[in-house]
């Protein structure tokens, strides 16, 4: 099995356009060649932010 290359998304918050950049990003790549991590405060999260990082799981 060919290793995956890891890529990590760093955002203070995900208020107005980087939730949807960070979406964008992470769909944009392939699945069985990056292994995607998402690091955001839990203080500066609304209930759409959480919501999307439950699909992007």
């Amino acid at each position: 099995m060919k290793k995956r290359i890891p890529v990590l998304f760093g955002v203070e918050s995900f208020s107005g356009g980087v939730l949807r950049h960070v979406v964008d990003l992470a769909l944009a790549l392939d699945p069985e060649e990056f292994e995607v991590h998402l690091i955001t405060s839990s203080l500066r999260t609304d209930q759409e932010a959480s919501d999307s990082i439950k699909l992007l799981e």
